[in-house]
């Protein structure tokens, strides 16, 4: 399927509350360009979900190609929760590992090095990209986090956005003919 600029792709990053930690609804045209950005650290687990349906049903159901929520640790009830309340839409699950982090992060990085994404203008969304880092264990393995004391909700909400684009990057290049690929 070939998208118009006007599909959106939505990643979501599930927040505790607590210490500043935030819950990220980030929408993407498939030009690369932020469209949604919106965050809560305040809400309780049934707030949030109701929060997140209700900015989700505020956009033509039409456009919405792909919802991507990340379904580790506490993501697990809140994603099960979520599709319950969008029964209808494309709400997907994502488990976060080490080298899955990497493939979307790194996805993320190289869509910021050549300009084809382009960020909403928000405070807390600049903090946390310019908080966010690589490191190397001592095994040798690569690892994509907030540096201390910094959050990377906006970045994984994001991230997870701009996977459904590269998904889509991928199926748009390949013609299937039986079962052989082109």
């Amino acid at each position: 399927q070939i998208s118009s600029y006007d599909d959106i792709f939505i990643g979501i990053d599930w927040g505790s509350g607590t210490n500043n930690d935030y819950t990220v609804v980030s929408g993407f045209n498939a030009a690369g360009e932020q469209i949604l950005l919106e965050k809560t650290n305040s809400l309780s687990p049934t707030e949030q979900i109701a929060w997140i349906t209700n900015i989700i049903k505020k956009i033509d159901k039409q456009k919405i190609k792909k919802i991507l929520c990340e379904k580790n640790s506490i993501g697990n009830v809140y994603f099960d929760m979520l599709r319950n309340n969008l029964v209808g839409y494309p709400v997907e699950d994502f488990t976060t590992s080490n080298s899955s982090k990497r493939e979307i992060i790194e996805y993320l990085i190289q869509r910021v090095e050549n300009e084809t994404i382009k960020l909403i203008n928000d405070k807390e969304q600049y903090v946390q990209f310019g908080g966010y880092a690589m490191e190397i264990t001592n095994s040798g393995q690569i690892t994509y986090n907030g540096l201390p004391g910094t959050h990377d909700d906006c970045v994984m909400a994001s991230a997870f956005a701009m996977k459904c684009i590269k998904d889509l990057e991928s199926n748009t290049y390949t013609l299937s003919f039986g079962h052989k690929k082109y």
